[in-house]
């Protein structure tokens, strides 16, 4: 895979991990649970243009307000996955792939 210009150093290792976690991915329990949103607190958190004091004072609240700003997605995903089809999409493209 081509290596964006903006992507930076790590891409190669954000990609790995990326690719771990689709591997992993319990994709017929992402519409009952947050499962699918658990790293975006965690990244917005780390990448916040805000100075480092700031980001462990007020974490807790980041965390709480990006939990439940995705309550309208998650419900989005339940009424819209579904998760055979995710799932056999998916060993098509390892298929088609390999």
């Amino acid at each position: 895979m081509a290596q964006p210009s903006e992507a930076g150093e790590d891409f190669n290792a954000a990609l790995g991990t990326l690719e771990i976690r689709l591997a992993g991915a319990a994709f017929t329990d992402a519409a009952e649970s947050e499962n699918a949103f658990m790293v975006g607190p965690d990244v917005l958190v780390y990448w916040a243009p805000i100075v480092d004091e700031l980001k462990s004072s007020d974490e807790s609240i980041v965390r709480n307000s990006i939990r439940f700003r995705w309550q309208a997605p998650r419900r989005e995903l339940q009424e819209a996955l579904e998760p055979v089809w995710v799932l056999d999409s998916l060993d098509n493209s390892a298929v088609a792939c390999g």
